[in-house]
């Protein structure tokens, strides 16, 4: 690939296992911080990248699409050597590291999804998309699809605080261009390339968007390895929720 790579990355340990952690759509890479209690860092090297437009990136003026993203995943993994890594995606991270699976399947050991945006996208209704491109410039309508969003158990002043967090993340013109490329649903051939990649999907039992029925509809039949974790009682945010129950699928 030409060009210079415009991901930029933090690593936590340095031992042989390589683990690369893509974040979703309103945070970055700090959104897994709550999981590095759980590092090994004598067995474990733990990648978090920053996309296009977001935490560390927020300057870079890459192209804030599906496709632009996955090209400059690729870039990285070749420029850091990496080979047979495990890629862990959240929601829209999720999309995104399958479809890196392949592009560069030499560079993917195995899957993680959590709360994974299914390969084709997923497609919102006009009042759904309306909100969502409001939440991308007001703070209270990013409130109103993080209280959809979060398990019942999460408290309105933690929400406050994760909308606090997103919007030092972020940049507006970001958010609109990767949310018009992810939230409409492709009639795709389902891709037999990622059949032999093991899948581990982690979900929450009250997420409204990732919910069983389109997971065993539009993801696990993509995979011959596909192990699922329902985390009863969480939403679509299980590291925020509650990052030990994710740890414990995860983190081994």
């Amino acid at each position: 690939m030409e060009g210079k790579p415009v991901i930029v990355a933090n690593t936590v340990g340095h031992g042989p296992r390589v683990t690369v952690w893509v974040h979703g759509w309103l945070r970055s890479s700090p959104m897994f911080g709550s999981l590095i209690p759980f590092l090994d860092p004598q067995a474990d090297r733990w990648i978090f990248v920053d996309l296009p437009g977001y935490g560390a990136n927020r300057k870079n003026h890459g192209e804030f699409t599906v496709e632009g993203a996955v090209r400059e995943l690729a870039h990285f993994s070749d420029e850091a050597g990496l080979s047979q890594a495990r890629w862990v995606g959240h929601s829209m991270g999720g999309l995104l590291i399958q479809h890196l699976a392949l592009r560069v399947p030499e560079r993917v050991g195995s899957l993680v999804g959590i709360a994974p945006v299914p390969m084709g996208g997923l497609a919102l209704n006009d009042r759904a998309r309306e909100v969502y491109r409001e939440a991308c410039t007001s703070e209270e309508a990013r409130y109103r699809v993080l209280v959809r969003l979060a398990g019942p158990a999460t408290s309105s002043e933690t929400i406050r605080t994760w909308v606090g967090q997103s919007f030092s993340e972020t940049r507006e013109d970001a958010l609109l261009s990767y949310l018009d490329s992810w939230s409409v649903e492709r009639q795709e051939v389902l891709p037999q390339g990622l059949r032999s990649i093991p899948f581990v999907l982690v979900a929450g039992g009250a997420d409204p968007a990732i919910t069983k029925n389109r997971i065993t509809g539009s993801i696990a039949p993509l995979y011959r390895h596909f192990e699922l974790h329902i985390l009863d009682g969480i939403g679509h945010l299980p590291v925020e929720e509650d990052a030990s129950r994710v740890a414990r699928a995860l983190v081994q």
